[in-house]
């Protein structure tokens, strides 16, 4: 059992073994003509390509791209003569690459000041010589060029560009070349066909879409499908790439492809840098094989012949899988660094991803919506500050419009910004009230949309989740019921994902600091939610202003939400607010600021003119509709511990953590080797301690029973099961082994995962 899958999943031999292998199923789509006397070394070559689209929109992130990629080839040996460039408009010395110069300092100037004008350099790489990044070049390569690599030679395409979705579905998608131009999956397939059939071709592509050209190949068992072709895409075909969130641009240092580079330094292994990226990489992408792909597809219609969904019958697989957890050990430490990284519990079942999944845009949409308010709010308070500014300084009615100042040089920007900026610092400087207002409500702007892009970067962790799951329900499906051909197919791509540079042997890079907690996320959340009054409203009419002698802040009601704060209070249609009695509303919009800054459930007194006559009002704001959905985190210390729901294997287990002593929850698996390992010192520790340990696991009973036949080693009385993993979820386990030591009122006084006998068991003393 699982000889394939073994192959298909841990695959770590080189492209000719994986032939060899794919002989002994039944054959070799693609042996090398020279088999039978000396072949010539294989050489690598490389075609890196950055359309740019425009010269406004070819970014020099591109460009640093390029050369880092340029970089890690000479590292590792390629001939500079086997590479060639393709970057927008090639060696034409017109400027054809936007840079700009650094922002004004945030704050209500930067308004009037504006983002600092695009200046236009040429592209150039020392030593290198530009092609032009257009449809007719790179037909011309794959003709002339690529058409007369040698058999066993391998073809390196990267791509960093901006990709477009297509509308006839994933062969469609595009890449961005030069003004304008475009190719889509299809048609970079028919330029592929130039390729000699022996020369292997390994696509790593860095834009959005990209995982449309996951497809290039063809599905396995389809006739006429190109053998030797694979590559590793920053996102599936119908998601965004890192570069096209706000939040990520202007960052040269994040995303797939640097990831992706960073991790090919250990070794030059493929495989082992998308490791490193799926783990390391804290953007939105989604980093992809093209089995990731091919194994999807495998599942979808292996569902649809069955009449069930893709996940229903992929859990169905992975139980099957988890019979024999130690086989899928590499795996499962992966599902464990992914969740670990990104704060989740590791999932065993689809189900699970999905579930999480349909929570995180509920948190999301609420924060994109808050943001835009307290933008708004921000916005309001700037403009009504620079109003004033103008008015005490008039003669800056006379400087060129932000359109002409667009057109300014460097030198007569900068002159300028300085001077505002300097004049503006002065005058202000007695209203500090009123900048600290505007810094609050910029901060919490900022934080709903950090805290909303965080949300979409653990979405993109989960579909991470989700491929590696589907690789290994996939690899089961294949074993026990794919045809020869899926199975040489895959046997055939596994080996073409295998490709390594020769780089020099180096130190693993550990992986990064873990992502913020989700519980943190959620309340930073809470801390920015706005107050909510209900109505909508605009500035009073000029007429009732001076009808009133009313100030710019006066607004009137023109909507009122049933069951509203405001309906609770009797405001109606045609009320002017005036504000809070002891202070009235200046600014025009101010009420919004005033309102999402009050505290649910406070009461509040407000003026209101009704009918000519002021009235007050006492108003009791509420927090903003919507809740955030709660996800199983780990429990930290102090808390209480949630509910054990297990299943006794062996021995009596307690009804309740709460008032039977300390207790050390010891989440464990028949498969995993530092487990074992922390058994003795952790026996050790307990009796020391006096402490009682409850081992848990999610394993079945016909795993456990040999398990603790052949064992003699001292091992917890208390073994209990998790088969629903319910309580491996609500404790949010991200790794075995994992430690939780409970007090005697049910807090946790530790939680810790991992284990090395070199650092050894850091438990607290719990006497």
């Amino acid at each position: 059992m699982y000889g394939l899958p073994a192959l298909v999943v841990h695959s770590s031999r080189r492209a000719f073994a994986g032939c060899l292998i794919a002989i002994v199923l039944g054959g070799c789509a693609a042996l090398p003509p020279f088999l039978g006397g000396d072949p010539p070394a294989p050489r690598t070559h490389a075609l890196l390509l950055n359309g740019g689209g425009t010269k406004a929109s070819n970014y020099a992130s591109h460009l640093e791209h390029l050369k880092g990629v340029l970089a890690v080839l000479d590292e590792a040996g390629v001939d500079r003569r086997d590479v060639v460039v393709f970057a927008s408009d090639g060696d034409d010395a017109a400027p054809d690459l936007a840079t700009r110069r650094p922002a004004p300092p945030a704050g209500p100037l930067r308004g009037v000041l504006g983002r600092p004008p695009i200046e236009f350099v040429n592209t150039e790489i020392e030593g290198v010589v530009l092609r032009p990044a257009t449809n007719v070049a790179l037909a011309e390569y794959f003709a002339d060029e690529a058409s007369e690599l040698n058999s066993g030679d391998t073809l390196l395409v990267y791509v960093t560009d901006h990709g477009t979705r297509g509308k006839q579905g994933p062969r469609s998608n595009r890449i961005s070349l030069w003004q304008g131009e475009r190719i889509t999956v299809a048609e970079f397939e028919e330029l592929v066909k130039e390729v000699p059939a022996g020369v292997q071709v390994v696509m790593l592509m860095s834009q959005c879409y990209s995982g449309g050209f996951a497809e290039l190949a063809g599905a396995l068992g389809q006739e006429g499908r190109r053998a030797g072709i694979c590559g590793y895409f920053s996102t599936t075909a119908d998601r965004l790439a890192y570069g096209c969130y706000a939040e990520s641009r202007g960052d040269a240092g994040v995303g797939h492809s640097i990831r992706f580079l960073e991790g090919l330094e250990p070794g030059g292994s493929f495989g082992d840098a998308h490791t490193h990226t799926l783990v390391n990489d804290h953007t939105p992408d989604v980093p992809l094989r093209t089995s990731d792909m091919q194994f999807r597809e495998l599942l979808d219609s292996a569902a649809r012949e069955r009449g069930l969904a893709t996940t229903v019958y992929a859990d169905q697989m992975l139980v099957i899988a988890f019979r024999d957890p130690a086989h899928w050990e590499s795996e499962i430490r992966l599902l464990d660094r992914i969740a670990r990284s990104f704060g989740f519990a590791s999932p065993r079942r689809l189900a699970e991803v999905e579930q999480r999944i349909d929570a995180l845009p509920k948190v999301r949409t609420p924060l994109d919506e808050h943001a835009k308010a307290w933008d708004a709010a921000r916005g309001a308070a700037e403009a009504a500050l620079r109003d004033r500014f103008a008015t005490a300084r008039p003669e800056l009615h006379t400087r060129p419009s932000p359109a002409e100042r667009r057109n300014l040089s460097p030198a007569a920007a900068d002159a300028l910004q300085e001077e505002l900026v300097g004049t503006f610092e002065e005058w202000i400087e007695e209203d500090e009230k009123t900048v600290e207002r505007i810094g609050a409500l910029g901060r919490r702007a900022q934080i709903a949309r950090s805290v909303s892009y965080r949300m979409s970067v653990r979405e993109a962790a989960l579909v991470r989740l989700q491929a590696v799951l589907m690789q290994i329900a996939g690899a089961v499906h294949l074993e026990q019921a794919g045809t020869a051909v899926e199975q040489q197919g895959f046997v055939a791509l596994l080996a073409c994902e295998d490709f390594s540079l020769p780089f020099p042997a180096a130190p693993t890079k550990p992986d990064r600091a873990p992502w913020p907690t989700y519980r943190g996320d959620i309340a930073l959340a809470k801390e920015v939610l706005p107050a909510w009054m209900g109505i909508q409203f605009r500035q009073a009419s000029i007429e009732d202003r001076k009808k009133f002698d009313l100030t710019p802040g006066a607004v009137s009601v023109r909507y009122v939400y049933e069951g509203s704060p405001a309906a609770e209070a009797g405001l109606q249609v045609g009320d002017i607010i005036l504000g809070p009695p002891d202070e009235l509303f200046v600014e025009p919009k101010e009420i919004r600021e005033w309102t999402m800054f009050q505290q649910a459930g406070q009461a509040r007194e407000l003026l209101v003119l009704r009918d000519g006559a002021k009235i007050t009002l006492t108003l009791v704001p509420g927090q903003h509709p919507g809740k955030f959905p709660a996800l199983p985190q780990p429990p930290e210390v102090g808390e209480l511990a949630p509910e054990l729901k297990l299943e006794s294997y062996r021995g009596e287990l307690p009804a309740s953590l709460v008032g039977g002593g300390r207790h050390l929850l010891f989440f464990w698996a028949t498969w995993c080797i530092p487990c074992k390992a922390a058994v003795p010192e952790m026996m050790a520790w307990a009796e020391a301690q006096g402490v009682p340990v409850i081992a848990i696991t999610d394993e079945e009973v016909e795993r456990l029973d040999p398990f603790f036949a052949e064992r003699k080693e001292p091992f917890p009385e208390w073994v209990a099961r998790d088969p629903l993993r319910a309580t491996t979820l609500a404790y949010g386990i991200s790794g075995t082994p994992t430690f939780v030591l409970v007090d005697d009122e049910g807090r946790v006084l530790a939680n810790l995962t991992g284990y090395s006998k070199k650092k050894g068991l850091s438990l607290p003393d719990a006497k």
